[in-house]
């Protein structure tokens, strides 16, 4: 069952969306077609959550009663990000040359910024899995010993043969100058 804060929490963020939308439809005539795409799944997403918010398919006593809450409430928040992200990437900045991989890394970071927020709120221990996560990935990642005395500096973009040659001519020149 979906509480009513939920659902005029996503009205909410979805209504701010939908506002920014129009203006990217607005001035970007280019992207109007796939603006518009994203707002009806918005719309489709609310008024599934907002069929759920009025009849409970699923008894709630199972566990698996919250999937159509979540589902729905994901599709509404990929929808927002995208909105959002194009109309800060295509209206707001777009006298800079923003790279286009900024809209991408943009996406993956909002997505999962929302997936810690939505196990939070499930209950899901985040310090758990991150005490985890960590312990396999210390196991998994390989140790190696830094030969420090053969690598070039770290800020040299040298090739480390290329170091060496360089040394080797270096002590080259000096014996000969001692002829």
């Amino acid at each position: 069952m979906v509480e009513t804060i939920t659902l005029q929490e996503a009205l909410g963020f979805s209504a701010v969306a939908l506002l920014l939308g129009l203006i990217t439809a607005r001035f970007r005539p280019d992207l109007r077609r796939a603006q518009i795409v994203t707002m009806f799944v918005i719309v489709l997403g609310l008024g599934a959550l907002a069929l759920l918010s009025r009849f409970q398919f699923i008894p709630p006593h199972l566990a698996i009663a919250v999937i159509p809450r979540e589902i729905c409430l994901l599709i509404v928040a990929l929808g927002n990000f995208r909105i959002w992200i194009a109309f800060l990437g295509n209206v707001l900045l777009a006298r800079r040359a923003v790279p286009r991989i900024l809209s991408e890394v943009s996406m993956f970071i909002s997505l999962a910024v929302y997936a810690l927020f939505r196990m939070d709120a499930l209950g899901v221990n985040l310090t758990a899995i991150t005490v985890s996560s960590t312990v396999v990935l210390g196991a998994i990642v390989p140790h190696r010993r830094l030969d420090r005395g053969r690598r070039p500096h770290r800020g040299s973009r040298q090739h480390p043969l290329a170091l060496h040659r360089a040394c080797d001519r270096d002590q080259r020149h000096d014996h000969h100058s001692e002829w």
